[in-house]
């Protein structure tokens, strides 16, 4: 009984040793299974900074880590790959907006230009006119406006066809660009046979004067219809309107009056230069 009692009590104190040495191990698994689980919550993937190193240990907690580490390791290559996919995409992005907006652009131009004569269309003209009487308006600025179109131009595209109309167009075209030599003089073509000039700053002589240059430019004009004719004699009739624009003038009054002083050099037998001699503004 003696040698069984003391059997039981040494049995018993190894228990309780293994029991403290398992409690103590036990909880030195949990702290290091704490700090992992605060490194992983703490673990940023943009930074990809993880502060945990492989472990040397082949128990559980080591083989969890090693795999934690391992399973970082992938996140942050598949995180790099993104980024280069995502700054691909964004370069890919910024170059075909800007050629959408280069084209946009072009498109904008194309718009606004006359595609024979490349000169501003009457799209673009009606936005310039409105904006040149306002700082005329402003600053008390004389404002003259020419109306200006070929005689006789039905006669040139039925008796030699369209591409020599188209021919004739372009040539006035430059000789009106040509003559312009300020470059606050605005040019159009609005229509058919039909140009339009502003000229800020310009009285009704300045303005004569300009379409007389441009008249004598027209003489020397001949256009090659094929190898034997020589398309000569074109001819021009100008209608001048200058004003000071005012407070409550009305910008088409302008034009409504060298469309009339147009019609009187049409009527009073072409080529010429009539100057609107009505009530200014009226």
């Amino acid at each position: 009984q003696h040698s069984y009692r003391n059997m039981a009590l040494f049995t018993l104190a190894v228990s309780l040793i293994a029991v403290v040495l398992f409690i103590a191990l036990l909880k030195q698994d949990f702290k290091r299974l704490r700090r992992l689980s605060e490194n992983v919550l703490s673990y940023d993937p943009a930074k990809r900074e993880f502060p945990v190193t492989r472990s040397d240990q082949n128990d559980e907690v080591g083989i969890i880590q090693n795999a934690i580490i391992k399973m970082v390791d992938k996140l942050n290559a598949y995180a790099g790959e993104l980024d280069e996919a995502n700054k691909d995409l964004e370069e890919k992005i910024f170059s075909r907006t800007r050629e959408l907006e280069i084209a946009n652009e072009q498109l904008e131009k194309l718009s606004l230009t006359d595609t024979l004569t490349g000169l501003p269309n009457r799209r673009h003209f009606e936005q310039q006119y409105a904006q040149i009487w306002e700082i005329a308006k402003r600053n008390g600025m004389t404002l003259s406006i020419v109306i200006c179109d070929i005689d006789f131009f039905k006669k040139i595209n039925d008796t030699h066809g369209h591409l020599v109309g188209d021919a004739v167009l372009k040539e006035i075209a430059s000789i009106l660009k040509a003559t312009s030599k300020r470059s606050t003089d605005y040019i159009a073509r609005i229509g058919g046979e039909e140009f339009i000039l502003i000229l800020p700053d310009a009285d009704d002589a300045h303005a004569k004067e300009f379409c007389e240059k441009i008249r004598q430019q027209m003489k020397g004009l001949s256009v090659v219809v094929d190898e034997k004719t020589v398309l000569e004699n074109i001819t021009f009739s100008f209608g001048v309107s200058t004003m000071i624009p005012k407070e409550g003038m009305w910008p088409k009054v302008a034009l409504k009056q060298a469309d009339e002083a147009l019609y009187e050099a049409k009527e009073s037998g072409r080529n010429t230069v009539v100057v609107y001699k009505g009530a200014i503004g009226e």
